[in-house]
């Protein structure tokens, strides 16, 4: 098989070209790159799997790849000959016994991948993270997907073992072949972190078809040896657990625990019971940061199933309302026609009637978030006193300002401002909502910005 390489370097319009001829894609990439001269490993390499071939970015080099299949008899690349098969000569094989029939080939130990996300850490997103969609034979059962998702786990935990703590895995089985996205729900959905002591299952097709429960049913977690069991204090007041979104399976929803209610001893005197005193509300609990970005990770690719930018947008602000909640969040589009920024999407009080608000690309935060190429923490007040869009919003006391851009190229912001629980925010919050605005740019990139004031004004009811 042949294929075409493009490279070109992130930020730059040129771009050379390669043929080589492989037998895969990833041997074609390798194949491409030593033509340019460059023999180091494919660590760190962000790539997304196409219909003939992959979009692969060199974080080291700089360098984005596109591979794609080509016709048989497209000229090579001087070089770009596949290199010859190294196969040993093997004797003749022995004519099977009479009575016995010759052992059938083994099958591939790994099935057919329909999505494919690899991350390794950097210092802004400290994760290792590995999330693989697989194919399952058709009529397969929620066991057989649970067995092809526990065995490819132990695969990729072997294949992980020289990385730093922090490893993130998320798995699905389908029996469905598809391209993009998904047709049908998932057989079963693998969740695994290195940071717990438990593998979680979860079988979304079934449990939507509302089956009756049979063995492994539910989602369940496969306990991992620990040192030391595991105490868990006695809960005295309410406790919320957040939901987490997972890649490939459904949402779970939140789970609320109610406190004992304490039956009072009776009054001494006859009379009404006097009505019990109403809790204060508590402000949402805030993620930490590091675990903030772990569910980014999980979260951040049910986006790119969303119809539009605008749709992107709201995603971007409810997952961070869910985790880092704020009195204000802004998602800014740049116009380059007008070369100004537009307000698409708020959340906070009184900021519907600042949508579609336009600021200049001068604009004193948003630019110095667009110079710094990366989320940028502000707790000084009298600097985003200055700011027409902090003034819009009455000031703040501590915001993030996260650039969202792709290759260089200007394509809006995602604004956080004073965090709910009254702590300013960390360089921690500000690396996730950079991952976060890395995730909406490669959406924007792909899919196109959305500035039209009717489509950003229209009322959420009429987008699902």
């Amino acid at each position: 098989m042949r294929w075409i390489v493009e490279a070109s370097p992130i930020g730059s319009k040129e771009s050379q070209s390669y043929c080589v001829e492989a037998d895969s894609w990833q041997k074609g990439l390798q194949g491409a790159r030593k033509l340019r001269g460059d023999n180091a490993p494919m660590s760190g390499f962000s790539i997304e799997l196409m219909n003939d071939g992959c979009r692969a970015v060199d974080p080291a080099a700089r360098i984005r790849y596109e591979v794609r299949r080509t016709a048989d008899d497209t000229p090579l690349t001087p070089g770009g000959e596949a290199p010859p098969s190294r196969k040993s000569v093997r004797p003749p094989r022995a004519a099977p016994k009479k009575g016995k029939s010759e052992e059938p080939p083994q099958a591939s130990a790994l099935p057919a991948i329909y999505i494919k996300r690899e991350q390794d850490p950097t210092a802004e997103t400290p994760l290792t993270y590995r999330e693989y969609a697989f194919g399952v034979a058709k009529g397969s059962t929620a066991e057989d997907a649970q067995a092809v998702l526990r065995a490819q786990l132990e695969r990729i935990q072997r294949e992980l073992g020289s990385k730093p703590a922090g490893k993130l895995v998320n798995l699905a089985a389908f029996d469905d072949a598809f391209e993009g996205r998904p047709k049908v729900l998932p057989l079963a959905t693998l969740t695994w972190k290195d940071w717990r002591s438990d593998v979680s299952f979860a079988f979304p097709r079934r449990d939507r078809a509302g089956a009756s429960p049979v063995s492994g049913s539910r989602p369940t977690a496969v306990a991992a040896p620990v040192a030391a069991p595991v105490h868990v204090a006695p809960v005295a007041a309410p406790v919320h657990v957040a939901p987490v979104v997972a890649p490939l399976g459904p949402v779970v929803a939140p789970v609320v625990m109610a406190a004992p209610v304490i039956e009072q001893p009776p009054a001494s005197r006859p009379g009404k019971k006097p009505p019990a005193p109403t809790p204060a509300p508590r402000a949402p609990k805030r993620v930490a940061g590091d675990e903030l970005i772990a569910v980014l990770f999980e979260s951040m690719h049910d986006m790119h199933f969303l119809r539009d930018a605008i749709e992107a947008g709201d995603f971007c602000l409810s997952l961070a309302a869910d985790r880092l909640p704020s009195r204000v969040a802004l998602i800014h589009f740049y116009d380059i026609d007008r070369r100004e920024y537009v307000l698409v999407c708020a959340r906070g009080q009184g900021t519907d009637a600042l949508l579609t608000g336009r600021n200049p690309e001068s604009e004193p935060v948003l630019s110095a978030a667009m110079r710094k190429r990366r989320g940028m923490l502000l707790n000084d007040t009298n600097k985003l006193l200055d700011s027409p869009v902090f003034k819009s919003v009455n000031g703040g006391a501590s915001a993030v300002v996260a650039p969202v851009m792709q290759a260089g190229r200007f394509l809006g912001t995602i604004t956080l401002v004073d965090p709910l629980d009254g702590a300013p925010f960390t360089e921690l919050d500000a690396n996730a909502m950079s991952y976060m605005a890395e995730q909406l740019a490669e959406y924007l990139g792909a899919r196109g910005i959305v500035v039209d004031p009717e489509r950003v004004k229209e009322p959420k009811a009429a987008q699902s």
